[in-house]
């Protein structure tokens, strides 16, 4: 096995303990190579890299549309869960990122208001 074979599994491994379920159907690939997350953690994961650029650019989302940004990939997975539906992997991705970018500019306000009114 070389070095690169190796990275690659412990790149899955990472995924697959981080609660990625690594679905083939739902994945992405590069030079026939698995992504180590699914098309959707994908996006999540992409959503928190732009969302901490953003949080650090001082570029504030409001808190309404925080919670508006979460509800395509809500649809989505339910969506899929529910019927016959079967999302594709660009929606996912993008659902995916809404969500990540919320969660990373929600978490600072939250965390600020436990701190602030809870403790």
């Amino acid at each position: 096995m070389n070095k690169t074979d190796k990275i690659w599994l412990e790149l899955m491994r990472i995924g697959r303990v981080s609660g990625c379920h690594q679905m083939e159907s739902r994945s992405f690939f590069l030079a026939g190579c698995q992504f180590p997350l699914c098309a959707r953690c994908t996006g999540i994961f992409a959503g928190y890299i732009i969302g901490v650029l953003a949080f650090i650019r001082r570029f504030r989302i409001a808190v309404p549309v925080l919670f508006m940004m979460c509800i395509p990939c809500a649809v989505d997975g339910l969506r899929q869960e529910w019927s016959e539906y079967e999302s594709d992997n660009v929606k996912r991705f993008f659902t995916g990122a809404l969500l990540g970018v919320s969660y990373i500019q929600l978490l600072p306000r939250l965390a600020a208001f436990v701190f602030h009114y809870l403790l």
